[in-house]
């Protein structure tokens, strides 16, 4: 995930390690929704290969339907198939099920891209708002909705957006990850990039 918040590829060797360690821990370990979870996000992030992510996903979540981090492995790995509605729809689910949790943010920016990229910029500035009151200086959460408010046509409050994201640090975070998306969809990616280190 922090190589996903910098907006960086992870280690392919990496990659490969963690993937076969995680192999032998869901052999020895087959009812753990954390485990699948886990495994999905990094075929997700890491290996690009959304059909495991999306299996590992749906493993986790019939092993618990309740597990929040289950519904965010769904959701990403749909995205990185183009699938926002469905995203949309995990995410929306997983949003009912808590509204106490303190990582909601995590979250919330997949279903505000899933929005966006839906064309839906009104919820996806609610929700960005919703998500900047609980973390307001990410500077990713404020570009984003100034995005949004400028496809809506609201320039004042675009600007206002825009002035704010202007006065943060361009750093990475967790609550604002390279969202896993399509190719053709590189400009969005690269438009989010915040700058490379974390501190």
């Amino acid at each position: 995930m922090l190589y996903a918040a910098r907006f960086e590829q992870a280690d392919p060797d990496l990659s490969q390690e963690l993937l076969s360690a995680l192999d032998q821990a869901i052999a020895s370990s087959q009812q753990s929704d954390f485990l699948y979870s886990v495994r999905s996000q990094i075929c997700t992030f890491a290996t690009r290969d959304a059909q495991s992510a999306q299996r590992d996903a749906e493993r986790a979540l019939e092993i618990n339907p309740h597990y929040l981090v289950g519904h965010l492995s769904a959701a990403v790995s749909r995205m990185l198939q183009g699938e926002f509605e469905t995203a949309i729809e995990i995410l929306d689910q997983s949003l009912a099920l808590d509204t106490t949790d303190p990582l909601e943010p995590m979250r919330l920016w997949p279903l505000a891209i899933s929005l966006y990229l839906t064309e839906d910029y009104t919820r996806a500035s609610e929700v960005l708002d919703k998500s900047i009151q609980q973390v307001s200086g990410v500077w990713g959460l404020h570009k984003l909705r100034s995005l949004a408010l400028g496809k809506l046509g609201d320039d004042e409050a675009a600007d206002r957006c825009s002035t704010i994201a202007g006065r943060l640090r361009k750093q990475p975070a967790i609550v604002a990850f390279r969202p896993p998306l399509p190719q053709e969809f590189d400009d969005l990616v690269a438009e989010l990039k915040p700058d490379s280190l974390l501190v």
